[in-house]
């Protein structure tokens, strides 16, 4: 079966949307592009992802806030997402349009790195629940992020985390019970920064730590603290 292109009974109306529709219609033929695009998305060609690259670019121009949001919901899990598209969805100011694919849609680290270094808060939440986030990203969101991001990555065992991001959130562990907790069950978590967030921990966190803590590491933990 050949991959999926637009149809060419469907051009002139394409056209006359793109040139003249009001934004009801522009929304429209974009629901109906992007369905022509999902249904055919796992055989679709490079050149014919870059045609609805165009296309949906095209019809993505002068519409609202709810139709990018359910166009990003609908988009951000295909792995062959046009490239275009993903990156405009991404980059958009509100978070309900640009949290769908900053979680889970195919993105460049150059990508998420301006993203991570320049947006807000609620755009690095999204970014720290990302799948196989590198230590460099990581980093950033760790040195930008509130409380929330914090304990985001913390959480996301996916993650890669370097000795300095983890360090930071010892740190801050230290005034966060929940960001202690989350932290401590990180099996990659180094070693003498496991032994500084058990000494500086509440009897709170502890008790948490040892009683989710797999049996070698609940050994090793009572071993800190005995000591």
């Amino acid at each position: 079966m050949r991959a999926m292109a637009i149809p060419a009974f469907l051009l002139p109306e394409l056209e006359d949307v793109v040139q003249h529709g009001s934004p009801e219609k522009r929304v429209a033929m974009l629901r109906r592009i992007t369905s022509l695009f999902l249904d055919g998305a796992t055989i679709c060609r490079s050149e014919h992802v870059a045609l609805f690259d165009d296309v949906i670019g095209c019809l993505m121009e002068q519409i609202g806030t709810k139709a990018l949001a359910e166009l990003a919901r609908r988009i951000a899990p295909v792995p062959n997402a046009p490239n275009g598209v993903v990156y405009t969805l991404a980059g958009n100011d509100d978070i309900t349009v640009a949290g769908p694919v900053l979680r889970q849609a195919r993105l460049g680290e150059p990508e998420l790195t301006h993203i991570a270094a320049t947006k807000g808060q609620a755009h690095l939440l999204a970014l720290s629940m990302r799948a196989n986030l590198s230590e460099a990203l990581s980093d950033i969101l760790v040195a930008r992020g509130d409380g929330d991001v914090k304990r985001s990555i913390a959480t996301n065992h996916e993650a890669r985390l370097s000795d300095n991001t983890f360090a930071t959130l010892v740190a801050h562990a230290e005034q966060d019970n929940v960001l202690a907790e989350k932290v401590g069950l990180r099996t990659d978590i180094p070693p003498r920064l496991f032994r500084q967030l058990l000494m500086q921990a509440s009897e709170v966190v502890r008790k948490q730590l040892l009683a989710h803590a797999k049996p070698d590491t609940r050994d090793e933990i009572r071993r800190i603290l005995a000591k």
